[in-house]
């Protein structure tokens, strides 16, 4: 085959693709780029079993993201005079790319303070403790308060937040600089309960992750807790890329939606686990007593309270009580479960299918999507906003409306994800019943779990697309290296079980811009390094980095390209700010040199 006056084999790509340590499966197609020509294309599916690195560079990528914001000049000089606590400028919106509501954050972080205080407090040690949201609040009423984080930008700033105060519950916090898994120096059986709130997202891996969790038990008094808070749900993944694809782009054109929402889920850069992860991990560890996996609290609909769960770990010895085998209602409406809950004399009741007003909508539209259709506006789709009257969610409930009806009748209630994906499940015990034991079994997982690693996605293979063409272009002449490279969860098959190519989805070879080429030599090299991250042929000085499918990691790895090659430092904030090639350039008088030596090309046959 020819492309692009080459004769080329398919084979030959493919099989070093294939090579590739984190690749299983490769497969190579030359499509027809319009005004480009015609241009390969490779398919690649990731081997989850294969340990190919990369975890420390995910956790010192993440490191430098945090250094970066914390020592931002705007957050470190504080001119608003924000208070100690209630600083809540790094929480984005993925819907707007703005600022979450101060309203809505204030009550995420009441509810989280609420579940945690559920745990019994006492000696708390907090895994990544960031601006102190939650230690302002829980730190007074411990008896030690041991917060660790591996910024040492932000344990700094909490230093002097907290010299600042003057308070005298200031003395029973010991601040940490260390990776979640160093607990080299605390003390084994000692914590009542240790804290991982939304930060597991940023660990670089399932096995990570299940090391930090065995640490943190070690930790742990008998009967100890670990919470661990904001945990994005890998089940629906897929419904919150779509709600954001439509919210950036609109739903009018399925397929252009269906696009987005793979390169989002082929790029996420991010640890998901699904529910079921939690409840295996008592099988795993023998002294995991009870296993409580809840919804998010509030009344507030975004994607916090859509997409994010808690759980906690209970330590035995300690004194539960098994709701795995109470008996299941499926819920009609809100006014016969409250009539069912007034009259219910049996100790326990499960009530199952209750929509979810914040995610009916949200399902609705990846299903629509899923199968070809648009999506019009309406309803509460991409919606954030603080529904404090029952008719405002016409489509559903709220967990804190079973929170509220369970509590004006008697009940304990937990709520937690159901079988459907836009629905949930609410266990009402009564509270006599309940008697000072902890609940476990809340959520029912819908299969057994045979493997951990099934129940939480990769981080590392949303790095992969840019490291598998970096890898074949080391390998290959250039005119035999794909264009761009697409990650797929599998091969599509035919009913023959042979390969469906014309199933494969077609690659955007360029931006929704028009494509500008670089005026000069900074713009050429600027071009380049972008290219080089993102894993692209080519970018124009126009194309917008995250529209190209970059993300918080990969501007990273431009940040340490562009310090290592042009000697210049550029704050990720200002990658955000500024994430085209021409955008960039103007903002060059204001950056500073990096104090890295800039790496000079040699003539390597001179060198030899």
């Amino acid at each position: 085959m020819k492309v692009r006056g080459f004769r080329v084999e398919l084979g030959e790509i493919e099989s070093v693709l294939a090579a590739h340590p984190g690749v299983s499966q490769a497969v190579v197609v030359a499509r027809d780029a319009g005004e480009l020509g015609k241009q390969l294309v490779g398919y690649v599916v990731p081997d989850r079993a294969a340990d190919v690195g990369g975890g420390e560079e995910i956790v010192e990528q993440w490191r430098r993201v945090y250094d970066d914001l914390y020592s931002a000049a705007e957050y470190v000089e504080d001119p608003q005079g924000v208070a100690f606590g209630t600083d809540f400028s790094v929480w984005k919106s993925s819907y707007s790319d703005s600022a979450i509501a101060v309203e809505q954050m204030r009550e995420w972080q009441s509810a989280t303070v609420d579940q945690i205080r559920g745990t019994g407090l006492g000696r708390v040690l907090e895994v990544g403790v960031g601006s102190g949201l939650l230690l302002s609040q829980l730190a007074p009423e411990c008896q030690e308060y041991w917060a660790t984080d591996f910024s040492p930008v932000t344990i700094d700033k909490l230093a002097r937040d907290l010299q600042g105060l003057g308070v005298d519950w200031a003395d029973r916090v010991s601040l940490h600089v260390r990776a979640a898994d160093d607990v080299t120096g605390l003390p084994e059986g000692h914590f009542d309960t240790v804290v991982l709130n939304s930060v597991i997202q940023y660990f670089p891996s399932e096995s990570y992750l299940r090391r930090v969790i065995a640490q943190a038990l070690r930790l742990l008094a008998p009967g100890g807790a670990v919470f661990v808070g904001d945990i994005r749900n890998l089940t629906l993944l897929e419904e919150f890329a779509t709600g954001v694809a439509i919210a950036h782009g609109g739903g009018d054109d399925p397929s252009a939606v269906r696009d987005r929402v793979r390169r989002s889920l082929s790029g996420e850069q991010e640890l998901l686990a699904s529910p079921e992860y939690f409840s295996a991990l008592a099988d795993v560890f023998g002294d995991i007593a009870a296993v409580d996996i809840e919804l998010k609290r509030g009344l507030a609909v975004n994607e916090l309270t859509r997409y994010r769960y808690d759980v906690t770990l209970r330590k035995g010895p300690a004194s539960v009580l098994s709701v795995a085998e109470v008996s299941q209602v499926r819920f009609v409406d809100r006014d016969r479960l409250q009539s069912l809950l007034a009259g219910w004399r049996d100790g326990c009741v499960r009530v199952t299918g209750i929509p979810h007003a914040g995610l009916v909508d949200e399902v609705r539209a990846a299903h629509r999507i899923r199968v070809g259709q648009p999506v019009a506006d309406g309803g509460l789709l991409g919606t954030e906003s603080m529904l404090i009257e029952v008719g405002e969610r016409p489509s559903g409930l709220l967990p804190e409306d079973l929170c509220a009806l369970g509590r004006q009748l008697g009940f304990t209630t937990s709520v937690t994800w159901s079988a459907q994906r836009d629905c949930m499940d609410a266990v009402f015990v009564e509270s006599s019943v309940v008697d000072g034991r902890y609940l476990t079994d809340v959520y029912s997982a819908p299969v057994p779990v045979v493997d951990l690693a099934r129940c939480t996605n990769n981080p590392q293979a949303g790095l992969l697309a840019a490291g598998v063409r970096a890898y074949v272009a080391d390998r290959l002449p250039e005119f035999m290296v794909p264009a761009t490279v697409v990650v797929l969860e599998g091969l599509p098959l035919t009913s023959n079980g042979k390969l469906d190519r014309r199933a494969l989805p077609e690659p955007e070879f360029v931006s929704r811009v028009e494509y500008r080429e670089p005026r000069d030599e900074q713009e050429q090299v600027l071009a380049g390094l972008f290219a080089e991250v993102l894993g692209l042929g080519r970018v124009g000085i126009d194309d917008n980095f995250f529209d190209l499918g970059g993300h918080s990691l990969l501007a990273t790895r431009l940040i340490s390209r562009i310090r290592t090659v042009l000697g210049v430092e550029v704050p990720i904030r200002t990658v955000f700010e500024a994430p085209t090639v021409a955008e960039l350039k103007l903002r060059w008088a204001e950056l500073g040199p990096s104090r890295r030596p800039v790496l000079r090309k040699m003539n390597r046959k001179a060198a030899k």
